[in-house]
């Protein structure tokens, strides 16, 4: 009678500890193209190294580390598994595993009628607001902001504009 072979207990191991599991956030007007290029990420070549290395040779505890790429805005994400890094080019080898695009995807449509521009300081930059709760962040300008609500039927509050005044915009 055969016996069936079996990974034995000592060569099992949790994700966190066989695996680098590294999230990028991409640069804005960056598309998803983009990070399947050969190049995209070079910066990552030497903490990736190590990684790569014991993959090649079936030996240590991590092997073919993960990146996941996410889009600026949030519109696309990319998973690139990670199999051969070239040294002397610096380059990174990567196998799309799962591609996501929700770019067309419309949410939910919110009410954005009596919203508030307001700045959430340097992380939130200028951001929309409605009823207390954060609409949309991230924008460079306040008239950006008001033209992206606006666009969206938003009708701004005064106080929008008051407070712009006593911040010099």
């Amino acid at each position: 009678m055969q016996t069936q072979k079996r990974l034995p207990a000592h060569r099992q191991m949790s994700v966190e500890q066989s695996r680098t599991h590294l999230v990028a956030k991409a640069l804005e007007g960056t598309t998803a193209d983009d990070v399947k290029h050969i190049n995209y990420l070079w910066n990552l070549h030497a903490r990736l190294q190590g990684d790569v290395d014991t993959a090649n040779n079936g030996e240590g505890a991590r092997t073919w580390p993960l990146v996941e790429v996410i889009a600026f805005d949030s519109s696309w994400r990319v998973d690139l598994l990670v199999y051969r890094i070239e040294a002397d080019t610096q380059s990174v080898f990567t196998r799309v595993v799962a591609e996501y695009d929700w770019s067309g995807d419309k949410g939910q449509t919110v009410d954005l009628s009596g919203s508030l521009v307001e700045w959430g300081g340097p992380n939130h930059r200028w951001r929309v607001v409605r009823d207390g709760a954060l609409v949309k962040h991230g924008f460079i300008s306040q008239p950006e902001a008001i033209a992206w609500a606006t666009a969206r039927g938003a009708t701004i509050e005064p106080k929008s504009a008051a407070k712009a005044e006593s911040k010099g915009e």
